[in-house]
């Protein structure tokens, strides 16, 4: 299966999650370790702390990164939307063209008058 960054785990696996949310966080469990093997608790904190900086920092200059349609519309891409690249043409299924639009159409679309997560209204704007 695919994921993407709108994919909310909880609503496909709510029972393994409802026991991941009660679990100490690794980070937790590796420091606890590092403290009782000796490490300086100070250590500890710089490398957290630079960590920390470093995601930021990052984190940051994302909000200012631009991207353009014609950076998704590259020459790879377009390989893949050529129809003989994965077969030898489209295939004819037999269904009218009319019906699979309509399908399309539906699967694409949330019902106007219902009330939906906002993770999953998004990825239908």
């Amino acid at each position: 299966m695919g994921h993407n960054e709108l994919d909310n785990p909880s609503f496909t696996q709510p029972l393994m999650y409802k026991l991941i949310k009660h679990l100490k966080p690794a980070r937790d469990i590796y420091k606890k370790q590092l403290i009782d093997d000796g490490v300086d608790e100070a250590k500890i904190k710089a490398i957290e702390d630079e960590a920390l900086d470093h995601m930021e920092t990052a984190y940051a200059k994302s909000k200012d990164m631009k991207y353009a349609l014609e950076d998704w519309n590259n020459e790879i891409w377009e390989q893949v939307k050529t129809d003989t690249k994965y077969g030898d043409k489209i295939k004819n299924t037999g269904v009218n063209l009319y019906y699979l639009r309509q399908i399309g159409t539906k699967i694409a679309t949330l019902p106007a008058h219902e009330k939906f997560h906002r993770s999953v209204a998004k990825i239908f704007d």
